[in-house]
């Protein structure tokens, strides 16, 4: 209760006029260097889970790359040009 005699809600309900963020993550890319520096069982055990089943079917998993990776893409490209 406040000063003014106006109850608050206490417990679960408490707050929700904050604004909720979202908690991130860290990223699990994989890098060259910690590919590198991984065991050579688990490098294989990569190697093997990105290339079971069928092109047709890595092609249907695929997904178009965002604007940014599109960037990303181009400057590489035109660096080894």
């Amino acid at each position: 209760m406040r000063r003014d005699g106006i109850l608050q809600p206490t417990g679960s309900g408490a707050g929700l006029d904050r604004t909720m963020h979202k908690r991130r993550t860290q990223s699990t890319e994989l890098t060259g260097r910690a590919f590198d520096a991984l065991s050579v069982a688990e490098k294989q055990r990569i190697v093997d889970e990105l290339e079971r089943g069928t092109p047709e079917q890595r092609g249907a998993k695929a997904t178009v790359p965002t604007a940014a990776e599109r960037a990303r893409l181009n400057r590489v490209q035109k660096k080894m040009r």
